[in-house]
């Protein structure tokens, strides 16, 4: 482990906190220098930020500076939440209703920024989920159909991926999840003064944890609308934010209804900086408890084929690629 440490630290130097993270082909650069993510997922970390929560910010900060301490320098964190009436959905909600914030999870992001940037860390927030437990793209539909969000629990599986698709063309939810985005990107931090927009320590804004076209088949016709999607809501962020990244939050091909010319097609963009993919080997089934003695071999295989094809597909983009989440 020593050796390991030693070899990030070489890899990993000290860059000013005061710069922000750029693409050049398929290096990320910091401060005209090679930069590269040795990350984690820290999807709550703004609840622990947040004033009311002593106890959850000597938490944080104590992660922080274990994280620190290994290497980690680049941090994946909920941007987003909606107040959803689905069981076991993140509470409180940053969106209580369209427009409506709660201004105390608001202050959490604060200090989880200025605490990051203290340690040179670098931030990635997902804006948006696919998935129920943070209210997501099933509350936005929820509020604009006037009606109880429909989560995992209550469609079928094959049902909830073609609800969600909707999303992408729904008037009303774009237009709240982009008033949500404006009002993120513009945010003044209460303890460092600076917008959001204008602080280094934001890497990547992404639009959403593991959005999909919805289906599980090859529907051509949702998936031009989803790619348009991307690229629409990716050219809008950078608008309204010149200085920072945008990525997907995509699963990858597990996302991109299973094929490589799709996430290609969904990362392909001049709006999106890099592309992104998740490896989650137990949940996709590759990987089976009761019989992990006989799985274990060819999930090891998949795993590394699944990420090599996706380095080689960031080299076809000729775009730095980011395995962001593993479990």
């Amino acid at each position: 482990m020593a050796a390991v440490r030693s070899l990030m630290a070489r890899m990993m130097p000290t860059r000013s906190a005061g710069q922000f993270v750029r693409v050049s082909g398929r290096q990320f650069v910091l401060d005209g220098h090679p930069w590269y993510v040795c990350g984690t997922n820290l999807w709550y970390g703004a609840y622990l930020g947040m004033a009311t929560n002593t106890e959850g910010r000597a938490r944080l900060v104590r992660e922080l500076d274990r994280l620190q301490k290994i290497g980690v320098n680049n941090l994946r964190v909920l941007g987003a939440s909606e107040a959803c009436a689905v069981p076991r959905t993140v509470k409180p909600a940053i969106q209580q209703a369209p427009g409506r914030y709660d201004e105390k999870v608001l202050q959490g992001f604060d200090f989880l920024i200025q605490e990051a940037g203290k340690r040179q860390m670098k931030l990635v927030l997902f804006l948006n989920n696919f998935w129920d437990w943070s209210g997501g793209m099933p509350q936005y539909l929820a509020w604009a159909e006037h009606k109880p969000a429909q989560g995992l629990a209550d469609l079928p599986w094959a049902e909830y991926n073609l609800h969600l698709s909707t999303f992408c063309r729904n008037a009303a939810a774009q237009q709240w999840y982009r008033q949500y985005l404006a009002m993120i990107i513009n945010r003044t931090n209460t303890l460092t003064g600076k917008k959001y927009r204008d602080d280094p320590t934001i890497m990547t804004w992404e639009l959403a944890n593991e959005p999909r076209p919805g289906m599980d088949h090859d529907d051509q016709a949702l998936l031009e609308t989803f790619v348009a999607w991307v690229e629409d809501t990716a050219a809008y962020i950078h608008s309204l934010d010149p200085n920072h990244l945008v990525t997907t939050g995509s699963e990858g091909i597990m996302g991109g209804l299973f094929t490589a010319e799709n996430f290609l097609r969904v990362h392909r963009g001049k709006s999106i900086d890099y592309a992104v993919f998740h490896l989650w080997p137990k949940n996709w089934g590759w990987l089976q408890r009761e019989h992990v003695r006989e799985t274990v071999g060819t999930t090891l295989q998949k795993a590394r084929d699944y990420a090599v094809e996706h380095l080689a597909m960031g080299k076809a983009l000729d775009k730095p690629v980011v395995l962001e989440e593993f479990g």
